[in-house]
């Protein structure tokens, strides 16, 4: 991990206003909550912490057993709250056209290591019941990600039919600016269509 921001740190200077990494103590433990609760959901949908998540990380805190392999685990999510601090937050809060749908890939690579232990541990019960959290977030990632695509296609239709180019569109959250196909997306709260964030619907003001 320390290798990871030696080398970012030439790409991206800690603090400036390209850093995601905000890096402020008073998000750590936010940060923490979260990343706990949604562990093995690998998604931040709903409003906010569950305790749903919080059990399903339990049990497989409790699968380890062995204290050392649960204090490996509970060093591997503290620093992985470290490598995304302020990054696994805030909840998507019913939101549809929102960066937090590609979240997910951020998991990857923790949670494999976790069903890699309790794999080495034969904790096949344990695993089982893991993947009911792991296939329901992987289900409404893929579902979400689906009604996104479908958005951009009626923008793209629309702006294929549309007898002003480029089409603009106002939505500040997810920008788009594509000069081949006349698709101008971005906070432009004077342009005659926006995207109702939660239905993926394009609004003609």
């Amino acid at each position: 991990m320390a290798a990871s921001f030696a080398i970012r740190s030439r790409i991206v200077a800690f603090g400036s206003s390209s850093d995601v990494h905000g890096f402020d103590i008073h998000s750590f433990v936010p940060t923490l909550i979260n990343l706990s609760e949604s562990f093995w959901r690998q998604t931040l949908k709903g409003s906010g912490p569950g305790i749903i998540g919080f059990v399903f990380l339990a049990i497989s805190l409790a699968g380890l057993r062995r204290p050392k392999l649960i204090a490996a685990a509970v060093a591997l999510i503290l620093a992985t709250t470290v490598l995304y601090w302020q990054m696994i937050m805030p909840y998507q809060n019913g939101s549809l056209m929102t960066h937090l749908n590609f979240i997910g890939r951020l998991y990857l690579i923790p949670v494999a290591l976790m069903l890699v232990i309790l794999a080495m541990e034969r904790q096949t019960i344990a695993i089982c019941v893991l993947l009911i959290p792991i296939v329901f977030g992987a289900y409404t990632t893929y579902r979400d990600h689906a009604r996104m695509q479908r958005t951009y296609r009626r923008i793209y239709r629309t702006a294929l039919a549309a007898k002003t180019k480029p089409l603009v569109i106002d939505y500040a959250e997810k920008p788009l600016h594509d000069t081949v196909r006349g698709v101008d997306v971005g906070p432009f709260p004077n342009a005659p269509v926006t995207i109702d964030e939660r239905k993926g619907r394009l609004v003609y003001r």
